[in-house]
């Protein structure tokens, strides 16, 4: 039994290892979506619930669909347990590249405005925004393939409207 256990260990190691190496700055990113300020202790969060769910995974999807389904699953009860603070946006520091400095606001933009949508939608959104396929995107959120397409037409649409600058026509 105890050879079994240490083998089992190794295996759990080996395949953390290899989410974290593939994947680890997109749960970063799930974790900046749902943690805000707070993303490093929400990804340490999601680092120990993927390396504790290791031990029941039977291999019925991915590991990467297995990871990012943990990190949205805790990513959601993380924001739930903070419903009455406020998300602030992260400090700035001073960048002398202007064209930096507009890509960062251009993405503080659009994750105020993915924040705006409601959760399923977040969901597909930041899935295909870190190159997952409508089929492991239907598998990590629990619906239909062609649900995922319909989600995330309208999510598209509804961040367009949200992203309209004032003005625009």
């Amino acid at each position: 039994m105890e050879a079994r256990t240490a083998l089992t260990a190794k295996s759990n190691s080996k395949n953390f290892h290899a989410i974290y190496e593939r994947d680890g700055s997109g749960l970063m990113r799930v974790a900046k979506l749902y943690g805000g300020n707070d993303a490093q202790d929400l990804n340490q969060d999601i680092a120990l619930a993927i390396w504790l769910g290791l031990r029941r995974f039977r291999g019925d999807s991915s590991l990467r669909t297995f990871a990012y389904r943990i990190a949205h699953n805790r990513g959601i009860s993380f924001r739930n347990r903070r419903v009455d603070e406020q998300l602030e946006d992260e400090p700035r520091s001073e960048v002398s590249v202007e064209a930096a400095v507009l890509t960062e606001q251009r993405h503080a933009q659009l994750l105020e405005a993915i924040l705006r949508l409601p959760d399923q939608t977040q969901k597909i959104i930041s899935l295909s925004l870190e190159g997952f396929t409508y089929e492991e995107i239907a598998s990590v959120v629990g619906v239909t393939e062609s649900n995922v397409g319909v989600t995330l037409n309208r999510g598209k649409k509804r961040l367009a409207e949200l992203l309209k600058e004032p003005g625009d026509v």
